[in-house]
């Protein structure tokens, strides 16, 4: 299991800045993943970010930041 926490986008200007929906950022502060729907594969997705995996991407759905505590 990957710790997330999930933070709402509810501010204009955060909204503006990310430019999606949707966004995976690392606990070093680097934007790993943004999108506008739930990837269909989200498992390989994390796989992906986390250097397991190689391949194409997916994108997201609700307001949501991902963070790692």
């Amino acid at each position: 299991m990957v710790p997330m926490r999930f933070i709402p986008l509810d501010e204009p200007e955060v909204l503006a800045l990310y430019e999606r929906k949707l966004v995976v950022v690392r606990p070093d502060g680097h934007v790993a993943w943004r999108g506008d729907r739930v990837p269909a594969a989200p498992l390989s997705l994390i796989d992906r970010i986390r250097g397991a995996a190689c391949g194409g991407g997916d994108t997201a759905s609700p307001r949501a930041v991902a963070h790692w505590p």
